[in-house]
């Protein structure tokens, strides 16, 4: 996997991540392809909380 950013055509920063083994690049924020449109992953709110990671729960 690649962690890669590209401008958007707002001027913001696309963060994506790549996968060199099943050839697709998924934007981070919604987990839809950026190849393929109908791939997608699910994709869950995270934070850093006294150390700790939540991924989709409440502290």
């Amino acid at each position: 996997m690649v962690l890669t950013g590209s401008p958007h055509a707002s001027g913001t920063l696309r963060l994506k991540v790549a996968s060199l083994l099943l050839k697709h690049a998924l934007d981070l924020e919604s987990g839809v392809s950026l190849d393929d449109a109908p791939v997608r992953v699910l994709v869950y709110e995270a934070r850093i909380d006294g150390g700790e990671v939540w991924i989709g729960s409440e502290a």
